[in-house]
């Protein structure tokens, strides 16, 4: 298996339709190398929230999100070749965590 290095940008996308939301987080799998590893506080899009990139995933924590539409993106790098499942994206109240969603999982084809 021949490796490659190739820098990939994620959009992670949130729609938010019914009320405000209070201190939430998100988790996001992904079957990529980050490129940002150290933790910070990022505003995009008109939403703020602190980044946290772990092993298998990285997380998001936001205090509030008001009502809208919101893509977030971060790079990633692609290290191999071959097919990798991406796993899914979860949301979860931190208060009330039977509030919940999440995605499905995509599988990632990388060709040379």
């Amino acid at each position: 298996m021949k490796k490659i290095i190739q820098l990939l940008i994620l959009f992670f996308s949130l729609s938010i339709t019914a009320q405000n939301l209070d201190k939430h987080w998100s988790k996001v799998y992904e079957a990529f190398e980050p490129v940002d590893v150290l933790s910070q506080y990022k505003w995009q899009d008109g939403l703020g929230y602190y980044m946290s990139t772990k092993d298998a995933a990285t997380h998001f924590f936001f205090d509030n999100i008001s009502k809208g539409k919101y893509i977030l993106e971060y790079d990633v790098r692609v290290n191999n070749q071959g097919e990798f499942s991406n796993g899914i994206t979860t949301i979860q109240s931190m208060y009330a965590p039977e509030f919940s969603s999440h995605s499905k999982g995509i599988r990632v084809k990388v060709k040379e």
